[in-house]
């Protein structure tokens, strides 16, 4: 049983989940601790999860695949891994996971116009590109690149009117396949059971209460 601050049920069990972007389930492991002896346990927790999934997935259907995941999983040397398995991978990235990558600023980007971004390509292909956006957010891709530049609306308080900016591809493929795990979680809430008294109340949350992590796939 888990205990997570903040959220509508407070009490439940946790999974690591894989979906694909229309919010199909297609691999899942329950939420172990900290420190669980895992496989691929020296690229760290994320990354062997991300791996564990490539594993199951290509077992079950072999075939080449682009992983999708957020700043929790992404590093240069899971692309690098991931990429010697035949895939592609993007995802948004931490600072401190990016080995280095002599990108601009957050400070020094936001200064700039919206829009703004500074990319890096490593000897393996590997890119990745710091945009100033709402915030300044980092990615990290081995498989979408920077062109072609696309141009995205957002409201502008300062001109008082809808305004574009350029987007580098990287960050639309993100955000067109990032949403599977979030609409998996929607889909979940539309079929939580009615809590029928006290001693009920903790097996309804343990069943239904399923805390799902952003790991996609893209098939």
């Amino acid at each position: 049983m888990q205990f997570t601050q903040g959220k509508p049920v407070l009490f439940g069990y946790k999974f690591w989940c894989g979906a694909i972007c229309l919010g199909y389930i297609c691999w899942f492991q329950p939420y172990q601790g900290k420190n669980p002896n895992t496989k691929h346990e020296e690229y760290g927790v994320g990354a062997s999860l991300v791996l564990q999934f490539s594993e199951a997935l290509t077992e079950a259907h072999p075939g080449q695949y682009h992983f999708v995941f957020n700043n929790f999983f992404t590093s240069i040397a899971l692309l690098d891994k991931l990429s010697s398995m035949g895939h592609q991978a993007t995802g948004t990235v931490r600072k401190d996971h990016i080995d280095k990558v002599p990108l601009e600023s957050d400070v020094a980007l936001k200064k700039k116009e919206r829009g703004t971004f500074d990319y890096r390509i490593d000897g393996k292909g590997n890119i990745a590109c710091r945009w100033n956006d709402n915030s300044v957010v980092t990615f990290a891709s081995s498989g979408a690149g920077i062109d072609h530049l696309c141009l995205v609306s957002y409201y502008s308080w300062k001109q008082k009117k809808k305004t574009q900016v350029l987007q580098p591809n990287m960050n639309k493929v993100y955000n067109w396949f990032m949403g599977g795990i979030d609409r998996a979680d929607k889909n979940f809430d539309k079929y939580q059971a009615a809590i029928h008294g006290k001693n009920w109340y903790s097996s309804s949350l343990v069943l239904f209460q399923i805390g799902l992590t952003k790991c996609l796939v893209i098939a």
